[in-house]
């Protein structure tokens, strides 16, 4: 199976090895959102059984598959004469030498098995509310981007004594909201607080 990654997922898994991942879960939003997720109990691949507060079992698809299984990731890319780029790592690719060559950048949507340099295979996969990530989930999700840390350290030395400097929740909270919420009723922006599944992984 495959999945598309962002920017800064990408990042964070080929600079640290290993990291989480978080989508929301896109079924009946009205339905789900009163369901008791715990640990899901994986029925058959991609299908994950979870029990509503009427005592109900009903199945989910998730996107991380199972445990232990191999999923290829997609990101935006490009075929040059001499192999694969990658936008997250655009300075190896000019934009002078595009505009020469006549190179576009693909949706990752688009991207083949063999142009994808990434695997990773999930150690456990759980449920929780978006909002209930803890500060260890943050830097496992690599919200801590040197974009944020590059804000927080100008924001810290402008800013007078005691005032407030934007946290490391907020911007992962902007991140979530500027890849998932597409209008300000989406039932998964952040301030919804969705359902989402999460996964712990390694970079195979």
């Amino acid at each position: 199976m495959n999945i598309i990654l962002y920017d800064f997922e990408i990042q964070n898994l080929l600079k640290n090895g290993k990291g989480q991942i978080r989508r929301a879960i896109k079924e009946d939003v009205d339905y789900f959102y009163n369901c008791i997720f715990g640990e899901p109990k994986p029925v058959k691949g991609l299908e994950y059984s979870v029990r509503t507060k009427d005592g109900k079992e009903c199945y989910i698809k998730c996107p991380f598959g199972a445990v232990g299984e191999d999923i290829w990731c997609k990101e935006t890319w490009l075929k040059a004469d001499d192999g694969y780029y990658y936008k997250v790592n655009s300075s190896f690719i000019s934009e002078e030498a595009r505009k020469d060559f006549g190179y576009r950048w693909k949706s990752p949507a688009t991207m083949p098995r063999e142009a994808s340099r990434l695997t990773i295979v999930p150690e456990r996969i759980w449920a929780e509310r978006v909002q209930d990530i803890t500060k260890d989930g943050l830097l496992a999700e690599g919200a801590e981007t040197d974009e944020y840390l590059d804000f927080v350290e100008r924001a810290s030395s402008v800013a007078p004594p005691g005032s407030h400097v934007e946290t490391l929740k907020e911007y992962f909270a902007k991140l979530w909201d500027l890849k998932n919420c597409h209008s300000e009723f989406d039932p998964n922006r952040w301030d919804a607080n969705p359902m989402v599944f999460a996964a712990e992984v390694m970079v195979k």
